[in-house]
């Protein structure tokens, strides 16, 4: 099996959010974690992770906190401790629509004070982007909730995070959405 392209290797995607997510250690909750190697090097640096998958995994790393389920059940059957503070999904979300995503799986950790940094990375190509006129005066955009998504912020998604993908390909591979109280990018802390 080929190794994956530098930019979407798992160290590259955990590097990316630990230079996104800033030094303080916060609660991470990892959802669709697979094999937990992401997990593992969040925790590694010193965040709290709890991974959440439905696969069994072989080894998980002893600083996870692993979670089999399946995440279509409801959150309060397998609700990780709170406070959460960030939650990255990786080829979870595309599974689902958009609404279902937000008012099933995020609504009790949006439901929490404070804002949210949810990092999505999911396969554009099954998930578009929802066209521009919709997006904005939806619940997606809210005060409490904000989406990215690189069609309309590549260069603020590309300069937070995954600055060595190219913005062509990062647009028709990804789509990267979090929820942050103001619209910086750059900066991702969960009290803004």
């Amino acid at each position: 099996m080929a190794e994956p392209a530098p930019e979407t290797s798992p160290e590259s995607i955990a590097s990316a959010l630990l230079r996104a997510l800033g030094g303080a250690p916060a609660h991470i909750l990892d959802i669709g974690a697979g094999d937990c190697r992401i997990a593992g090097m969040l925790a590694a640096a010193g965040h709290r992770v709890t991974a959440v998958d439905q696969m069994p995994v072989r080894t998980c790393p002893p600083n996870v906190t692993f979670i089999r389920t399946d995440i279509r059940t409801p959150v309060s059957s397998w609700q990780p401790q709170m406070p959460v503070d960030a939650l990255f999904c990786r080829h979870v979300l595309h599974y689902f629509t958009l609404d279902w995503a937000r008012d099933h799986l995020l609504a009790p950790f949006l439901a929490a004070p404070g804002s949210l940094p949810v990092i999505a990375l999911e396969a554009f190509s099954c998930c578009p982007d929802p066209p521009f006129s919709t997006r904005f005066p939806s619940y997606w955009q809210g005060q409490h909730f904000q989406a990215l998504f690189p069609q309309t912020h590549t260069s603020r998604c590309w300069e937070a995070t995954f600055e060595g993908v190219d913005a062509d390909g990062f647009d028709r591979t990804f789509r990267t959405s979090r929820c942050i109280a103001q619209p910086c990018v750059a900066n991702l802390s969960a009290n803004q």
